[in-house]
Order: C-alpha cells, then sequence, then structure tokens
C-alpha cells in the first residue's frame, strides 16, 4: 500500500437521533455470548433516538474467529457507501483486522466520510484509513464493550463526541489535574501501539 501524502485532514460531521448507526466487525466476528451484550448496546442508542444497523457478516464467523478478509472490507466499503450509515462502530476488536486493508475502497470512504470508532485491533483500520484519505477516525469504546464494561462511561463519552461535538475529557468532579498548561495543536496518531508500529514499518 501507497500513503497519499499532504492529505487535507477530514472531519466527518457529528450525529443525531434519528441517524442510523452502522455497525460492523472487521476484527473478530460477534459471537453467541457476545449477544446479549450486543443486543444491550444496540438499546443504549435505540432509547436516544437512533436506529442500528449491522453489517451482512457482522455475525458470520466462516474462518472460525472471524470472516474471510474480502467478505470483512466489503462490509466496510458497503457501510461507507450506504446513505442512511452516519457513524461505523467495530463490534469488537480481536486480530487480523490487518487483512482487510487490501481490500478497502479507499476513494469511496474518501468521499463518504462517517466516524468510524473502535479500539485495540481496530488501530489498524483507523490508522491506515486515515494515512489513506485524510479521514479522521477515532480511538474509541466498541460496540460490544458499551455495555459489558462496569460502567457506562466509554458509551457517555461517545455520545459527548459523537453527538455533542465536546472534548471535555471526563466531568469536573474527575479531579483532573494540569500538570503544565498550554496549547498546542497538531495530529494526535495512537491507539495500539503495537499495531501503530507494524503500520509504520509497513509505511503506509
Amino acid at each position: 500500500m501507497e500513503t497519499k501524502t499532504n492529505l487535507k485532514s477530514i472531519l466527518p460531521r457529528a450525529i443525531q437521533p434519528g441517524d442510523t448507526i452502522g455497525v460492523a466487525s472487521p476484527s473478530n466476528s460477534i459471537l453467541e455470548k457476545d449477544q446479549d451484550c450486543i443486543k444491550k448496546s444496540k438499546e443504549l442508542w435505540e432509547h436516544l433516538g437512533y436506529r442500528v444497523k449491522f453489517s451482512s457478516h457482522a455475525c458470520t464467523n466462516s474462518l472460525g474467529y472471524s470472516e474471510t478478509a474480502k467478505n470483512k472490507a466489503d462490509d466496510l466499503n458497503a457501510m461507507f457507501a450506504d446513505p442512511e450509515v452516519k457513524v461505523i462502530i467495530c463490534s469488537k476488536g480481536g486480530y487480523n483486522s490487518n487483512s482487510v486493508l487490501d481490500y478497502l475502497d479507499y476513494e469511496t470512504i474518501q468521499k463518504n466520510p462517517k466516524i468510524l470508532c473502535g479500539f485495540s485491533d481496530i488501530t489498524t483500520l483507523t490508522n491506515a484509513i486515515y494515512a489513506k484519505t485524510g479521514l479522521v477516525t477515532f480511538n474509541g469504546a466498541c460496540f460490544k464493550a458499551l455495555t459489558s464494561w462496569e460502567t457506562d462511561y466509554g458509551f457517555q463519552e461517545m455520545v459527548k463526541r459523537f453527538q455533542m461535538k465536546s472534548l471535555a475529557i471526563g466531568t469536573q468532579e474527575d479531579g483532573y489535574e494540569t500538570i503544565h498548561p498550554g496549547k498546542a495543536m497538531g495530529k494526535l496518531v495512537g491507539g495500539n501501539l503495537c499495531l501503530t508500529t507494524w503500520l509504520a514499518s509497513r509505511k503506509i
């Protein structure tokens, strides 16, 4: 893969109640044991007035741990191309999301900028897509984690960022301390450090 240079960053638009949230599984698939959390996470969004749409292969598992790279990439491409879908939240982490990179339609992704969010193994996708298209992506909770975690912190932070467009971290009661005051400007790239290093070695 060849990285495009001097790309202008593309910031996807915020979401509003009534919008459709797409759920795809570009890493590990949604398994039977995940269904309870997935159902509860779906209900969280629906309670706020959102609709939830799962990709064609979000729950299929032909390889024993996930779907094929081609099918997973086709799901992502379809979600970006679907005008109904306004945000794409990856269902869970895992491994092997790097296998989809060569099948992604970067031109379609760039022409249809949407919020893409996930963590851990999804780092490969979020950073590669940013490098190839300029689309600002998000390292945050996966869909399952919204209710598998012990608190609703991940969900509340996601609503704060994606719906309210707030950059505030936590709440006033959390007791954050400023170590060195000031302002800075730049591009923040991160996520899983092992995968970020792998991407750098591949010159994605």
